[in-house]
This record gives C-alpha cells, sequence and structure tokens, in this order.
C-alpha cells in the first residue's frame, strides 16, 4: 500500500479501513505512519482479538441487541411479544426436522434445494447482522419461519448461502497465518461453554474443521507484532455498529 501511494506521487493519503481491513490499516499506521494524513477504522478488528474465542460471545450480545431493540419497539414488541423464546425453539425444531428450501441465483436464475437445518438458520440470521438494511427485516423473518413460512428466509438465504465471493482458500491462508496459530480449540469452548446451545455450536462446532485445515494449508506463522496491539499519534476515527 504504500508502494501504491509513493509510486501515484501521493505524499500523503487518507486511509480507510472496514472490518478485516482495519488490521491492515493498522499495520499501515504501525509500519509507515509519516504518509498518513488520517486514518478510518470501520468495524474495527484489532490485532490482539482472537476471532475464534471471541465470536461466540459477539454473536450473543449482537442477538441480545436484536432481542432487545424488538422488545422496546412499540410496533414489533406488539407483533414478536416472544422473539428470543421462538428463535431458539425454531432453531432445536429445524435440527431436528430441517426444511427443503428452494434458494435462487439472482444472477443466473439458477434454482438449487437446499436443505435448512437450525444451525443454518442461525447462520443466516447471524450473517444479516452485518448490514443494517437486512436486519431490520430479521424480526419479520424469525416471525414467519416460526409460524411455517419460509418466503423471506428463501429470498434471504439466496443471498447469503448462494454468495461466493469470499475465496475460501485465501481465507485460509490469512486465518492459519493471522489467528489460528494464537489460540486453541480448548480456548475457544471455554469461551462458550456458558453460551445458549444454538450459539455454543456456532462458535465451537464450524470451527474445528480450520483448525484442522490449518494443519495442511501450511502458511506458516505471522509475527508476534501481528498479534500486538499499536499506539499511533495519526488522527483516527474509531467507528462500531451496535450491531457489530
Amino acid at each position: 500500500m504504500h508502494e501504491l501511494w509513493t509510486t501515484l506521487g501521493y505524499e500523503e493519503v487518507n486511509l480507510d479501513g472496514v472490518a478485516y481491513g482495519t488490521r491492515v490499516a493498522r499495520a499501515v499506521m504501525r509500519d509507515f505512519p509519516d504518509g498518513l494524513r488520517s486514518v478510518i477504522l470501520d468495524s474495527t478488528f484489532p490485532p490482539q482479538a482472537d476471532l475464534y474465542v471471541d465470536i461466540g460471545n459477539s454473536a450473543q450480545r449482537a442477538l441480545t441487541v436484536l432481542f432487545t431493540d424488538c422488545a422496546n419497539h412499540e410496533n414489533c414488541a406488539a407483533a414478536y411479544p416472544n422473539l428470543e423464546d421462538n428463535f431458539y425453539e425454531l432453531i432445536d425444531r429445524l435440527n431436528t426436522d430441517p426444511v427443503e428450501l428452494t434458494l435462487t441465483d439472482f444472477f443466473t436464475g439458477e434454482e438449487y434445494a437446499f436443505i435448512l437445518t437450525g444451525d443454518a438458520f442461525f447462520e443466516l440470521v447471524f450473517s444479516s447482522l452485518y448490514a443494517s438494511s437486512i436486519l431490520i427485516y430479521l424480526p419479520l423473518m424469525i416471525g414467519d419461519a416460526y409460524n411455517g413460512d419460509f418466503g423471506i428466509t428463501e429470498l434471504l438465504g439466496s443471498a447469503i448461502f448462494l454468495d461466493f465471493s469470499v475465496d475460501f482458500g485465501m481465507y485460509l491462508s490469512v486465518q492459519c497465518a493471522e489467528e489460528v496459530p494464537f489460540q486453541t480449540l480448548a480456548e475457544v469452548d471455554a469461551a462458550s461453554e456458558n453460551l445458549p446451545e444454538a450459539i455454543n455450536y456456532f462458535a465451537v462446532g464450524e470451527h474445528p474443521d480450520v483448525f484442522d485445515l490449518c494443519g495442511i494449508w501450511n502458511v506458516g506463522t505471522s509475527s508476534d507484532i501481528e498479534e500486538t496491539p499499536i499506539s499511533s499519534d495519526v488522527p483516527t476515527l474509531i467507528v462500531s455498529g451496535r450491531y457489530d
């Protein structure tokens, strides 16, 4: 990044990092502070954070905000008075008796059969918390699905489950170098043991695959400096959403 802006002839730049980009931005702040006029860190992911250890409790916090916001909103509370209980009951029901959905690729129009389990429904809701334009529909989606109407689930699932824009190989190359070596499955288990069953599975059940794959991905380990908080005098705006 430093070579890019110097090649383009800029003496100073304003750097904007989002999500994982905030970790990259911090590395630039650490190594090339003289070229930075200002930095924006949007949805920050600090280097000292342990993703897999933290994600279960982060998910619970965000869901608590969702359920609390609905309970404090007159119309939402009236329409979905038992949203949290219904959500976890629906997950249990779908894990016992999954339903088959039809997902549609919005680009090609091709349709796919999709078996919706409770764990998949949880993942869908969690992924939707990333977008404020979507999360406002989550009480409606949960309420409809609880009553057997999966129309919104199919629509949202088509957008999220058929999104292949993330390259899993690149994901492993980053995570196996920067995250997995600095935490253990035992730590993930310990951090998640008191969470509701659905969140515990989300935090623990999916991640052993990543830890196992890192054993054969062979990308090496980042130095400890990539896990160390930085101190910087560069003017910085930190932005964080309530559901982030």
